[in-house]
């Protein structure tokens, strides 16, 4: 048996996805998709993609080496040649799969009314003087502020969470601007 974690695998392995090797012997085991381990045209063994379980089980009298079930396997009195011997024997072992994880997503909707936040808040834009005076540029009917960055707050309005846009979007003097924010959870 072999027990994959689940911190490795998900939510479940994706079927047709499982490859086995061991690099001593000559056996390949992949699964079938409908929860077999196969090995050439031969059923070896069952996986459980939900738990991330593979098993090697008794599929033909070779399985188990040479010698009779429990007594030259187990019992020490020979070497098998059998998958479950060399699972058991080998030193290096390769599995790989493709797995899935479900990843929850929240979306928030941020709105900016056409005649909210229309002024800049860089302080580039403070002219050299003491009194906070703005460039003259900045109060002209043409000049238009960008979105970089979007602030979450709660009810106490404490900052939960910030966001940056990939790109600077520009604010409409005309009509609302909405701005889509998603937080994978």
């Amino acid at each position: 048996m072999l027990s994959i974690p689940s911190r490795l695998y998900g939510d479940l392995i994706q079927p047709n996805s499982v490859n086995l090797v061991f690099s001593e012997s000559a056996y390949n085991i992949t699964d079938d998709g409908n929860g077999n381990l196969i090995s050439g045209s031969e059923v070896v063994g069952n996986i459980i993609y939900q738990h991330g379980i593979l098993t090697l089980t008794v599929g033909a009298s070779s399985l188990y080496g040479a010698g009779v079930y429990g007594g030259a396997f187990y019992g020490g009195g020979g070497s098998g040649t059998g998958i479950v011997d060399d699972f058991l024997t080998t030193t290096n072992i390769t599995c790989s799969f493709s797995s899935s994880y479900t990843i929850y997503e929240t979306q928030y909707k941020a709105t900016i009314r056409e005649s909210e936040f229309n002024f800049s808040q860089n302080p580039t834009i403070i002219s050299g003087s003491t009194d906070g005076t703005v460039y003259d540029f900045t109060t002209g009917s043409f000049f238009q502020p960008y979105v970089t960055t979007v602030g979450l707050y709660n009810e106490a309005q404490e900052l939960l969470a910030v966001g940056k846009l990939s790109q600077p979007y520009p604010l409409s003097r005309t009509t609302d601007t909405s701005i889509f924010i998603n937080i994978d959870r």
